[in-house]
């Protein structure tokens, strides 16, 4: 399945490189502090989506491990005091990884909602996909115009299957700052009877109409030099599991057309 590449880091992760410190800072503040959704969400909302996503009340109590070979942030084993397998949760950006842009994090308002959706013990928030380029370390990602055009040939796992859940639809949310959240509604099963899972390739061009949709409708956003950032100047990193029926997307400034 595309989430294959992602599934062999978080188990080869008890390898002879898994540390808790990282350039002379514990695992868990590198983690909150330089990981992709610490960069495109702030501290506290990576922090509140790795409890939801470990099912822990307070990130504090879940201890955060990192793997050199494959710079992934992850838990290891049974770490959480129950039994559980390795649990990734972020990588470490290379230093020549392009600028996130920033946004809000999306939840739902209720705990009712948050309890059915995210937080209820029959609720599973699937890893991070994150788009993996192939044979190049480190590399990850392609532009609005390579997505909608479903060139991601370069990407690991591109005609495989997506692990999107058990949902027959998802959302795919944009929130900028300053800005309204904003949604359109995907089909996560092909049209066969079967209604079998998309490929990678079907969920990650979703998300370039997505991008490229919103950015029809509504105004540019504003570089941090004060140029206008539309579609066509970002590049789609990955998307963030926020909820059983919701994915974001992490994006980039599109600096060069390929990320390194």
């Amino acid at each position: 399945m595309a989430d294959q590449a992602q599934g062999d880091m978080h188990h080869q992760a008890s390898g002879q490189q898994t540390v808790h410190t990282l350039d002379g800072v514990d695992a868990k503040s590198a983690l909150l502090r330089r990981g992709y959704h610490a960069l495109a969400f702030g501290a506290g909302d990576a922090r509140l989506h790795f409890e939801n996503h470990t099912h822990c009340s307070s990130f504090d109590d879940v201890p955060i491990s990192y793997d050199g070979s494959t710079s992934c942030f992850f838990v290891q084993r049974d770490a959480l005091g129950r039994s559980h397998s390795p649990i990734f949760l972020d990588l470490n950006p290379n230093p020549a990884a392009p600028s996130i842009i920033s946004q809000e994090y999306w939840q739902l308002n209720t705990e009712a909602d948050l309890g059915r959706f995210v937080k209820g013990d029959n609720v599973k928030l699937e890893d991070t996909i994150f788009l993996l380029h192939e044979g190049v370390e480190g590399a990850l990602g392609l532009t609005v115009e390579q997505a909608v055009q479903g060139k991601g040939t370069h990407l690991k796992g591109w005609k495989e299957t997506a692990n999107l859940g058990d949902k027959a639809s998802a959302h795919i949310r944009l929130w900028f700052p300053g800005r309204q959240s904003w949604k359109r509604q995907i089909q996560t099963k092909d049209h066969t009877s079967s209604r079998n899972p998309i490929l990678l390739k079907g969920f990650v061009q979703h998300i370039g109409r997505c991008v490229e949709a919103y950015f029809q409708k509504n105004a540019a956003l504003c570089s941090i030099s004060g140029e206008p950032i539309t579609s066509k100047e970002l590049i789609i990193l990955g998307a963030v599991h926020v909820s059983a029926g919701s994915w974001q997307p992490i994006l980039a400034y599109n600096m060069r057309e390929t990320v390194e």
